[in-house]
């Protein structure tokens, strides 16, 4: 009997053991991933700035070039998420509030979504922040999106700035302002 109950408790032992080792491997597996992900997107942010082919409802084609001197808000959106929906009344205060001195763009990721989709989301949400459409996926493969919704804020100098998730607003508007004071 001793025996039978001495080898069980070993196992169980080995068994924990193995347990607490894939636990530690996934940890570090965890951390390598996060660190990476900050180094991307800090080192992203430091890439020379290019232009970005959108199209506004109309059809109408639009370059958005991040290295022309000028501060942009760029939010990139899709209609079936619902961060996106909850944030929308915050993107328009800000453009209400910095339309004049800030080039704000509301970029509809259209390869998730369809262009139907974003126009009655639109004009459900009567937003106001002008919306653009990337039908080539040329957006999300300039900032390497990793989730939506994502708001990048552009200096004067096109450096990036990037917010992932919905926007808080007095977050945005202390960036804006340090980078309208500039």
């Amino acid at each position: 009997m001793r025996l039978s109950s001495f080898s069980r408790s070993s196992a169980d032992g080995g068994r924990g053991k193995r347990q607490r080792m894939i636990q530690g491997g996934l940890l570090a597996a965890v951390l390598v991933l996060a660190i990476y992900a900050v180094y991307d997107a800090s080192s992203s942010s430091e890439e020379a700035a290019d232009e970005i082919l959108l199209k506004d409802r109309a059809g109408g084609e639009h370059n958005l070039n991040l290295s022309d001197g000028k501060v942009k808000l760029i939010n990139i959106w899709a209609s079936w998420c619902v961060p996106c929906q909850k944030e929308i009344p915050v993107l328009d205060k800000l453009f209400q509030t910095y339309k004049k001195e800030v080039d704000f763009y509301a970029v509809h990721a259209t390869r998730q979504d369809t262009v139907y989709e974003a126009v009655n989301f639109q004009l459900k949400m009567k937003m106001k922040t002008p919306v653009y459409f990337d039908e080539k996926g040329e957006a999300e493969e300039y900032f390497k999106l990793k989730s939506i919704p994502t708001t990048i804020l552009v200096d004067q100098d096109g450096k990036k700035h990037f917010i992932y998730g919905p926007l808080e607003k007095t977050e945005v508007e202390g960036l804006l302002e340090a980078y309208l004071s500039r």
